[in-house]
């Protein structure tokens, strides 16, 4: 009986154990790829928007990574529609003076840093400031980025991020912590990603964010 038992059980094993393998390689092959975008950065920015999203608080289906492990000569930052998953900008980024050179090795909410700071924002509006079309965002992370708005951290036009300064120099160059992008491109992205998409900003630090594992997320009213 026990025999019996045992060549009946086996088969059934085998069975669950090959449809778990084919589920699991089927949802890996499904889950969406973006070039150059690290599938474990898209994971934790994947969580974070819809973290933002059941507050209630994000109006538009759109998601803007920024990853400020790579070095700037690279195109860093991506803008993905969640709902069709269509990659819709890969652009290159600048990061803060206060936060290196060619890497971005330091982080900070502090004024007066010049250094970028990462975690989850909010965008907001669209405004014509002194380097031309510029959008602000606010920072949903308390003590990792909550004082951008106080720090006029925004997305604007930069010189300094085109293809031309990055070959001549090797890198682009910096902004006060502020998201500088080329300015062929800044206008339609910020029409894009305007009044309330997020933008999640990466760097190692983020993956023991305590506010992204919690979705503890602070939105102005």
């Amino acid at each position: 009986m026990k025999k019996k038992f045992k060549l009946l059980v086996l088969p059934i094993i085998a069975i669950f154990l090959i449809a778990f393998v084919f589920l699991f390689h089927a949802n890996a092959a499904n889950a969406p790829s973006f070039p150059g975008l690290d599938p474990d950065v898209y994971k934790l920015a994947s969580e974070a928007y819809h973290c933002a999203k059941a507050q209630g608080e994000v109006k538009k289906p759109i998601l803007t990574i920024v990853d400020f492990s790579k070095p700037s000569f690279m195109k860093r930052l991506w803008v993905i529609d969640m709902q069709d998953n269509e990659l819709l900008f890969h652009l290159h980024v600048a990061q803060g003076k206060g936060s290196g050179l060619f890497y971005a090795t330091h982080f900070s909410n502090a004024p007066g840093s010049d250094a970028s700071s990462l975690g989850t924002f909010l965008t907001l509006d669209a405004y014509k400031g002194k380097h031309g079309e510029s959008l602000r965002v606010q920072g949903l992370e308390k003590g990792i980025n909550n004082d951008a708005l106080e720090r006029d951290i925004v997305f604007h036009p930069a010189w300094y991020v085109t293809p031309q300064f990055i070959a001549k120099y090797g890198r682009a160059g910096r902004s006060w912590g502020c998201f500088a992008v080329n300015a062929k491109y800044s206008t339609d992205l910020i029409d894009t990603i305007k009044d309330g998409s997020v933008v999640f900003a990466y760097a190692k630090p983020e993956q023991a964010d305590p506010n992204l594992k919690s979705c503890n997320f602070i939105f102005a009213k």
